[in-house]
């Protein structure tokens, strides 16, 4: 395990390879990735914090709209589907109707 981790930290190192830099490292860019996550994480609740309480007064209007555009849809396809099966009934009973005659 140890001789994989300095083989992979070999090509990051100026001098010979030791298993105490090799962990300085690792511990540095961990911090970093830790400080980077700290500093996203603030904003994004600085963000939620400022915005939230806006969303909360359009969220019913939003929904409402989304719900009633969603009924629409449905309604539409089912005028859609009524008429569809119109028009095979009425094939049908023509083609019927010619194999009669």
């Amino acid at each position: 395990v140890v001789r994989s981790f300095l083989q992979v930290q070999v090509s990051k190192m100026a001098g010979p390879p030791s298993i105490q830099s090799a962990i300085k490292r690792l511990r540095n860019a961990a911090i970093k990735l830790q400080l980077w996550w700290s500093r996203v994480r603030t904003a994004r609740n600085a963000y939620v914090s400022i915005l939230l309480p806006h969303w909360r007064r359009v969220q019913d209007q939003v929904y409402q709209r989304m719900f009633d555009d969603l009924a629409a849809e449905e309604v539409r396809a089912e005028k859609a589907k009524q008429q569809l099966m119109r028009d095979l009934l009425t094939r049908t009973s023509s083609l019927q109707a010619q194999q009669i005659a």
